[in-house]
């Protein structure tokens, strides 16, 4: 149920049903009342297998192990396109994990990731030049 307040609008929600009919009766509201909204939704998960830290596989102290990564974004596009608002977040879960491993001589040379997790609120305007 929505009603129009003079530029606000009231929506009354039933919790209760299926989520994407919740989310389709939003989008279907959104539409009727503020025009043409654009939100885009993403989310990224990256998945790497165990594997072998360098060429050769007869040391097993130079195994990589498996790990995920998930990225999101959700930004608002205004009407006309000339400028957006999002949030976003990379590498959600905080998961450290080794790019390389390499066993020069007598010890592991271990390089991390520096992509540890991040949050934040970006604005994007086109100035239309």
């Amino acid at each position: 149920v929505a009603e129009s307040l003079g530029g606000c609008f009231l929506v009354m929600l039933d919790l209760r049903r299926p989520p994407h009919e919740v989310i389709r009766r939003v989008h279907d509201l959104l539409l009727t009342h503020l025009e043409i909204v654009e939100l885009v939704f993403r989310l990224d998960w990256s998945y790497r297998d165990k594997m072998f830290g360098q060429p050769f596989n007869n040391v097993p102290i130079t195994d990589i192990d498996s790990r995920t990564v998930i990225n999101f974004d959700i930004a608002y596009h205004a009407p006309g396109g000339n400028w957006l608002l999002g949030l976003y977040g990379r590498n959600v879960t905080d998961e450290k994990y080794d790019n390389a491993r390499i066993l020069p001589v007598d010890y592991v040379l271990q390089i991390l990731n520096n992509d540890r997790s991040e949050f934040g609120l970006r604005f994007m305007y086109n100035f239309g030049l």
